[in-house]
């Protein structure tokens, strides 16, 4: 897939479908995990917000490949965000559960 053309996306459980102006399927993204989808910032879903900023109404223009390759680098890093904080939410409570460090060696 070279370029794509888009108008409008749906995003429905662990998938993406691209439609284009009447609707027929262009491509559709299969098994991208629920906590991707909702992933929000600052009360943006991001691939919400990124399909609609990227969609040809509002782009002007076909997805050339690299921007295609961008939304997947996007769902990957957003995976691995998402990732990190659980290990560090993780590590977190267990300082401060006092299983790792001791109140001692805290305030050291």
């Amino acid at each position: 897939m070279t370029n794509l053309k888009f108008y409008k996306y749906k995003i429905e459980t662990n998938s993406i479908r691209l439609l284009d102006e009447k609707g027929n399927l262009v491509t559709q993204y299969f098994d991208i995990d629920e906590d991707i989808l909702q992933f929000e910032v600052s009360g943006y879903t991001v691939v919400r917000e990124w399909l609609k900023l990227h969609s040809f109404p509002y782009y002007r223009k076909q997805l050339e490949e690299d921007e295609i390759n961008e939304f997947h680098t996007l769902l990957s890093k957003i995976r691995l965000y998402i990732d990190t904080i659980t290990e560090l939410d993780k590590s977190i409570e267990e300082i401060l559960s006092g299983e790792l460090i001791s109140k001692n060696q805290l305030f050291q």
